[in-house]
């Protein structure tokens, strides 16, 4: 078991942190400074989004048997979503197993990538797993298809310190076994069905960072929509919501929102209004 936090920019945000299981299946070291994780879909999106925005990030493995221990890597991170070059290079090498369980259609669209620059191993990068298969309990299949299914991103961290500590206060736990929920449940939600989940629970972190960029635009959608962030929104009197192909836009005018026929009836009531006044007074003899 280890523990991923992060942290945005803003001295009001949200700090995260995440307990994490599968650590041979989604941590590997790839050199003596550098590792990477594999981040499996879930209803969160805050590390990715806080590693997008500043790069900080920090690693603490926890031994809850009898020789206590902790151990800490702090570091700076890099985002490779799902369906880039860099994340099929590392799936390939850092993450071999859960590559070989790609669905057929997504190795086929990876291996080009992958031949072109080879194997981070064969470059002398040799890359190995963290965990400990002689666990008590059942152990998931390095080859469960919902490790490669349920990735929707790989996060690679430059390594600038390593600290450890004794451990003496962690409680002693003795490990049953892996949950296998996650991942069996990526394998029941289906490619198209982790999809449209990202694209309704990753887009954006609690504290608007952009999330997965694929979840805001999925499926082909029009480049020239347009998302805008609650704290863009906060800081603006008048911000365009979205553009779709049509041309049509939302207006959002100090949190009030309404469409651009609306606001032209607005107006035109307003001129209608003002003329009315007008012909009044020409009426009444009034002087304007």
């Amino acid at each position: 078991m280890f523990f991923v936090a992060t942290s945005p920019l803003a001295a009001g945000g949200h700090i995260n942190v995440s307990p994490k299981g599968h650590s041979s299946q989604t941590f590997a070291i790839l050199n003596d400074n550098k590792v990477a994780f594999l981040d499996l879909t879930g209803s969160g999106i805050e590390t990715v989004a806080h590693v997008r925005e500043n790069g900080r990030i920090v690693f603490m493995f926890c031994s809850f048997d009898d020789t206590p221990c902790i151990v800490r890597l702090w570091g700076k991170g890099t985002v490779h979503e799902k369906g880039t070059v860099q994340f099929n290079q590392l799936l390939a090498s850092a993450f071999p197993a859960a590559a070989a369980a790609m669905p057929q259609q997504q190795q086929q669209q990876a291996q080009p990538a992958i031949s072109a620059q080879g194997n981070h191993a064969s470059e002398g990068e040799q890359s190995s797993t963290v965990g400990d298969s002689s666990h008590q309990g059942t152990q998931l299949d390095n080859k469960h298809p919902g490790f490669a299914v349920g990735a929707r991103s790989i996060i690679e961290v430059d390594v600038t310190e390593v600290n450890t500590a004794c451990g003496y206060a962690v409680p002693l736990y003795e490990f049953k076994a892996e949950r296998d929920s996650l991942v069996a449940w990526s394998v029941s939600k289906g490619v198209e069905g982790l999809e449209q989940y990202r694209h309704g629970k990753n887009k954006m972190s609690l504290d608007a960072l952009p999330g997965i960029s694929h979840a805001a635009v999925m499926n082909g959608a029009s480049n020239s929509s347009t998302i805008v962030s609650s704290s863009t929104s906060r800081r603006s009197k008048a911000n365009i919501m979205s553009i779709n192909g049509a041309g049509r836009f939302w207006l959002s005018i100090d949190g009030v929102r309404g469409s651009w026929p609306g606001v032209q009836a607005l107006v035109w009531l307003g001129v209608g209004v003002a003329a009315g006044v007008v012909l009044g007074l020409l009426l009444s003899g009034g002087q304007l």
